[in-house]
């Protein structure tokens, strides 16, 4: 088992406002993470989803050994939209999916932790993402 950090891309279908799954596997200790303009649903080993902010600090984030977290990190500017929520409302904050009206139940899925979170994303599908052309 590796521990560390992967990127995958996204499904052709979602590239216009998701950057990439991603999934990283504890070493035990902390790790750092920068803020990147991003959101991120955000699926923690037994702990289930929650969304986590455009951050505009670093701050620590706690691994076990072998524990697995997997996201789904949107382009800038495209979270909020995503979940229906100016993104000024996720700024450095961490929110439960049912805090986002959201299916609750999306929250403790576990049959693969980034298709898990494919259908919260779904249930705001229609909510169009805005992002910016340059």
């Amino acid at each position: 088992m590796y521990a560390g950090y992967r990127e995958f891309p996204p499904p052709p279908a979602l590239r216009g406002s998701i950057a990439c799954l991603w999934e990283r596997r504890g070493a035990g200790g902390s790790v750092r993470v920068l803020p990147d303009a991003c959101t991120d649903i955000v699926w923690r080993q037994g702990a289930g989803a929650s969304v986590a902010g455009p951050d505009t600090t670093a701050w620590f984030s706690p691994t076990g050994r072998g524990e697995l977290i997997a996201g789904v990190r949107f382009l800038p500017g495209t979270g909020g939209a995503a979940f229906g929520v100016p993104l000024i409302e996720l700024r450095d904050r961490r929110a439960s999916l049912s805090e986002l009206g959201l299916d609750p139940d999306e929250e403790h899925a576990v049959a693969g932790p980034q298709c898990a979170l494919l259908p919260a994303m779904r249930a705001r599908k229609e909510v169009p993402a805005v992002r910016h052309e340059r």
